[in-house]
Formats: structure tokens, sequence, C-alpha cells
């Protein structure tokens, strides 16, 4: 998910109105992340278009070196990296969006990105996880997620403390959530986590604990306790594949090709504490989630962006 930092005070809370549609893609936005006032997204269209929110959204740059689809988006050590199903991750200066430099060590897909410590982590359909130099950009460490057991890509990552955690995609087997050892770069658990592939993994903090969420294209988001890898709870509102999970003021929302987003608030009144559905907004397919200050912004399959606020 994205920060605000804390010195930023909110206007309020967000009411998810329909505030804004931004234009400009020509298929499915993906990907998005935050700089400053400015919102990235990326598309299957190939290109990352920047976006003035201090100025209603205006569209102020296109950049169109990916050759394939582009997947994922992430600020790492003050480099925007954009990771295409051309196989690359490229490395951008946002300052003037020019390209620092182009990382193609991947032989496949690369799906997923992240910053964990002072390293850029990314995932691919080859079934390895790297892990870059921030100064040199040299590929430092390979992790092999993929085994003739699990001959999976990895579609999904995310940092919960001092552990990395990955998503698989189902390819006859069950998709499973790995975490990794960072101090030995070791899988210390696999869990058997959905009956089909995981597309996106969101830790949120709640009042019992942190909380993994998984979301899968079996419809479903499970629940799963940081400290002890068991599920406690299994999300069943969509009907559809679910693309896209962010934790925004407290809350986890989830967004699927069923044409809605959902807004989960923790309820620890209930004996265990569980997580409900607080609110349902009606929209297009789902295909990401960012927050941007007090507005919720989603990535649409029909390649618009909506800002909720």
């Amino acid at each position: 998910g994205l920060e605000t930092p804390r010195a930023t005070p909110r206007r309020r809370t967000c009411a998810f109105e329909d505030e804004t549609t931004l234009t400009g893609h020509t298929d499915a936005v993906s990907a998005m992340t935050v700089y400053h006032n400015k919102l990235i997204s990326g598309s299957w269209d190939s290109t990352i278009r920047v976006w003035n929110m201090e100025h209603g959204g205006g569209l102020e740059r296109t950049i169109s070196h990916h050759s394939g689809p582009v997947l994922a988006l992430v600020m790492c050590s003050g480099n925007l990296i954009s990771a295409s199903g051309d196989c690359t991750l490229m490395v951008w200066d946002p300052e003037n969006w020019s390209l620092v430099r182009s990382l193609d060590d991947h032989s496949d897909v690369v799906n997923c990105v992240c910053q964990f410590e002072d390293r850029l982590v990314s995932g691919s359909d080859d079934g390895t996880i790297k892990l870059w130099s921030t100064t040199s950009w040299g590929c430092e460490v390979t992790l092999h997620s993929a085994s003739e057991e699990q001959p999976c890509g990895v579609l999904c990552l995310e940092v919960c403390g001092t552990q990395l955690i990955s998503g698989s995609a189902a390819d006859g087997v069950p998709a499973t959530i790995k975490i990794w050892n960072t101090s030995s770069w070791t899988c210390e658990r696999v869990i058997e986590a959905h009956d089909d592939s995981i597309w996106a993994l969101q830790v949120c903090a709640s009042s019992d604990g942190d909380k993994l969420f998984s979301a899968s294209v079996d419809q479903t988001i499970q629940v799963w306790d940081c400290s002890t890898w068991t599920s406690e709870q299994t999300l069943t509102d969509h009907d559809g594949p679910v693309y896209a999970l962010t934790c925004f003021e407290g809350k986890v929302i989830s967004g699927s090709d069923d044409e809605k987003i959902i807004v989960w608030a923790y309820d620890a009144a209930e004996q265990e504490g569980t997580w409900k559905p607080e609110r349902t907004l009606p929209t297009s397919g789902i295909w990401s989630l960012a927050h941007f200050n007090d507005r919720l912004v989603s990535g649409l399959a029909n390649h618009a962006i909506n800002v909720f606020k």
C-alpha cells in the first residue's frame, strides 16, 4: 500500500464518492503508484502515464519505452520502477522521467515489484524472485520460487516486518503463499492458500495484530495471522476474480472483475474479531488500486481511472 507521511494532515476521511474519471490509456490500467502530487499509472497499452492531481488529474506525461504491458509500478529509493510483460524492469528518474537503467535479468514476464529495506525486489513468470541493488542496479540475489512440484510464476509480493512474502500462479496445483527468511534468503514456509492464482497480497494492522490478505482468481480473499500464518477468515463477497487490494485508513479495500470495490472493516466486537464488508462501490472491472492522500484510486479494465474522495 501507499503511505501518506504522518506530518501531512488529511482534509477528512474518504467518503468514497466518485470524484473524477481520468482517461487516456487505451487498454486496462494494471498498475498505479504515487509520487508527491502525481499519480502514475501503467497499462496493458504498454505506456506509463503521469497525472498531476493538484490540477484536477491533468495528464502531464506519457512514457512509451516498454514493448509489453506495464504490470507493476513502485517508488524505490527515489526512483520509479516499472515491471512489464516485455520481461524487463525499467528505472526512471521522476524529476524528468528519463530512463536511468533497464534491468533484463528475468527470462519471462515480470509481474510484481516492491522495496525491501534498501533493495528492489521483483517477481516473474520465470519462477524467480530477484533482489537488486538500488545503487548499482545489479542483481544481488535470485530466489527460486518454482520447482518441479510447483512450476509456477510469482504474481505478487509483500513485506511483513522482516519477512518477504510471495504469491504464486496456479498451474494445475493450488496457488501458494511463500514466506521467505530474509537473513538466509530461504523459503521457511509454503502455504497452499487458494484454488487459483493469487494476484494480490496486502498486510494490514488490526487491533488483533498484523494480518495478511491474499486475493485470488478463485473469487475469495483469505485473511492470515502474520504471527502464526494460519487462515483466520475467508471473505466470499466477490463474484469474480479479485485482482487488487490496498490498505486505506485502517480498512482493507478489494477490487474485482465483478465490477465491485468492497471496503472491509475490522469488527473487534465479534468473539474472535472479523472483517466485514462495510461498503460496496459499483464500478467497472478493477485491475489495480492505490490511494492518494484521502482519495482512493482504481484502475479499470475499461481503460479509465476512477478517483474517489
